[in-house]
């Protein structure tokens, strides 16, 4: 191994346990494709994190549980399966070449990102449909059929559906005195 090598080594070893610190967990699907990357043999690539992952992973266990972030259900099942799961997995290792478990690692590490980019996406857009949907509707009565002052009142919409300028509105009750109303509204009202 040459300098440049052992560098980058430490490098990914660095890289790699901030980002299992941040998430408690997924350093070696992290670390094993960028060993790989760097040269190191494959099947040192899979090995070589493993001995990190169990008290890094405890480590962040106890800081996500003092921040009550632990689902009880969820790290039962995740033990109960993942135990096994592990067990099988390395004694599958006897079978299976190294550069077939790099390319599982680099799929799940890849599936990984996807799923956190269209998670990301699919909250930012129920996130700005939200903002839509509480957004006050102006209302402007125009003194038509109204027995009250004119006056443009702010309303809440009380769906969860993009209030609609073709609603029917009815025009024969009196404006309520006791709704706030705005004397000066920041877009042009609809009439009704």
């Amino acid at each position: 191994m040459d300098l440049s090598q052992a560098l980058a080594i430490v490098a990914a070893g660095l890289l790699v346990g901030f980002i299992g610190g941040m998430f408690g967990k997924g350093g070696s699907a992290i670390a094993t494709p960028i060993l790989a990357a760097v040269g190191v043999p494959a099947m040192f690539a899979v090995a070589s994190p493993l001995p990190a992952a169990l008290p890094a992973t405890l480590i962040a266990a106890f800081a996500y549980r003092g921040s009550g972030h632990i689902d009880a259900k969820v790290a039962r099942t995740a033990i109960v399966i993942g135990v096994p799961a592990t067990i099988t997995g390395a004694l599958a290792t006897h079978w299976i070449d190294g550069s077939h478990l790099i390319f599982v690692s680099e799929s799940v590490a890849v599936a990984l990102g996807l799923r956190v980019l269209l998670l990301a996406r699919t909250e930012r857009a129920a996130e700005r449909a939200a903002a839509r949907v509480d957004a006050p509707v102006l209302v402007d009565t125009g003194g038509a059929a109204a027995t009250g002052p004119t006056a443009t009142v702010a309303v809440a919409p009380a769906t969860t559906a993009p209030a609609s300028t073709t609603a029917p509105v009815s025009t024969t009750a009196p404006v309520s005195t006791t709704a706030p109303v705005s004397t000066t509204a920041p877009a042009p009202a609809t009439k009704v």
